[in-house]
């Protein structure tokens, strides 16, 4: 039996799938690691391309999960310092952040060095194939011309998420019967239940990228007081730091101000490793959207929910990921896009 993939991509290669950019954004070997944080950062994008422009190659994706381990260990140095020292020696402690971000790519990475995978296809590849790959735990998928050997689109799960709601969408209008997979529910055919990863409210950032490094997963949700899902921190928004050399140089701020002072500037020069999570989200929300927030939001579905309708928010949030939640408003598990491209890839 074919695989769904292969009915709802029939006949579509790497070629035909729409890519949203005008151009493919790379990051050099000679490039700085504060230039790679920046570019995925200014961009709004979570991973990009390394080129090694001598040897006329790639050597993998710089992915936001590297930008955050490199980051949070610029802040655990930081913790090591006594805070006399800072204060009294605060500039030679960004020189040496510098020193560290001032670093080229190429220092760091060697063949596979990057924690994403890279397995690159060609634009003559079927879909099915590339939702394959993106099945088995590959977030993306770089396209390659077979004559410059250079990347000229990027196709992402996220992406063959938002595409399959457009077909979904054009099936129903058109009143063709859709694969009863997609009314499938969390209820009724037991996925998307598992023990998801939280912090409880008043955690702070540097608790919430912790755990996510730790577990080695992309988001927590974040509790609040009466330990109910308030909303999440991902991987995604260690952008917002915007530089590495930011986290030193918040955290001197931060220790130089009064406690007064600190608390009333907290959001222009905030030391956000040490922000409480929920008040972070909030941030970095309102720089997303231009909008305040004090409930930042988070997709959440019932047991109930069939697929489809958990395609179709995927696809309008933008979001990564929904929450399972049960009655009372406890998460209980998380169905993202790489589930949806697991689901594509069954028989």
């Amino acid at each position: 039996m074919e695989k769904l993939a292969g009915g709802l991509f029939a006949n579509m290669t790497a070629s035909d799938f729409p890519f949203e950019r005008d151009t493919v954004i790379e990051i050099s070997t000679e490039n700085t690691l504060n230039e790679a944080f920046k570019t995925l950062y200014e961009n709004n994008i979570l991973s990009a391309p390394i080129y090694d422009d001598k040897a006329k190659k790639y050597l993998g994706f710089f992915d936001i999960i590297d930008a955050l381990a490199i980051v949070y260990g610029v802040d655990l140095i930081l913790e090591t310092i006594p805070e006399y020292v800072i204060k009294k020696s605060s500039k030679k402690v960004i020189d040496f952040t510098n020193d560290q971000a001032g670093r080229t790519i190429g220092e760091f990475y060697m063949d596979g060095d990057s924690e994403a995978p890279w397995r690159p296809v060609e634009p003559s590849t079927p879909m099915k194939e590339i939702v394959s790959l993106l099945a088995d735990s590959v977030r993306r998928v770089p396209v390659i011309d077979p004559e410059t050997k250079r990347v000229e689109k990027i196709i992402s799960q996220s992406q063959v998420t938002k595409v399959l709601h457009d077909k979904l969408e054009e099936m129903k209008k058109a009143g063709q019967a859709l694969d009863e997979v997609f009314t499938m529910t969390p209820e009724n055919n037991a996925f998307g239940v598992k023990n998801v990863v939280v912090i409880e409210d008043g955690k702070t950032v540097r608790d919430a990228f912790k755990k996510i490094l730790n577990e080695e997963v992309s988001c927590v949700g974040v509790l609040d007081s009466d330990r109910k899902l308030f909303t999440c921190i991902s991987t995604k928004d260690i952008r917002l730091f915007g530089s590495i050399e930011s986290v030193a140089i918040s955290k001197i701020k931060q220790m130089q101000g009064s406690p007064a002072k600190q608390k009333k500037n907290r959001l222009l020069h905030p030391a956000l490793f040490d922000m409480s999570a929920a008040d972070f989200v909030s941030f970095a929300r309102q720089l997303a959207t231009g909008v305040e927030m004090t409930r930042p939001p988070v997709v959440k579905v019932s047991l109930s929910t069939p697929i489809e309708v958990m395609i179709g928010k995927l696809s309008v949030t933008k979001m990564h990921r929904v929450f399972l939640i049960d009655a009372d408003n406890n998460p209980i598990g998380i169905v993202s896009v790489a589930d949806i491209c697991k689901l594509l890839n069954k028989a």
